[in-house]
């Protein structure tokens, strides 16, 4: 989900390559069946709170105290795992774990 722009400006182009990369990603994660999110474990090896993780990922607060609290999902909204993969440093994969296929 790397979008490379240089002038600082997102072309149509790369909006349709996000979109398909997004879609591409969304198909696979749905298609493998129960995940679990390891939001929790991330958060504690930082030492932050459900606020903090809030916060410093920009993911609202409601639905990180979802993921870190109820942790197995069929479904899960790729944004906010992208923007708590940033917030943590690491890649998105590394975020959750499949459970049942």
């Amino acid at each position: 989900m790397e979008i490379a722009i240089a002038s600082g400006r997102q072309t149509e182009s790369d909006r349709f390559q996000y979109t398909s990369n997004l879609t591409a990603k969304t198909h696979y994660l749905s298609s493998m069946g129960l995940v679990r999110l390891r939001i929790q474990e991330f958060a504690d090896k930082q030492g932050w709170n459900i606020k903090e993780v809030s916060d410093r990922s920009g993911v609202p607060y409601g639905t990180v105290k979802t993921y870190m609290r109820l942790p197995e999902r069929a479904t899960v909204d790729l944004t906010a795992l992208c923007k708590l993969a940033r917030a943590f440093d690491v890649l998105m994969e590394d975020l959750f774990e499949v459970v049942e296929d």
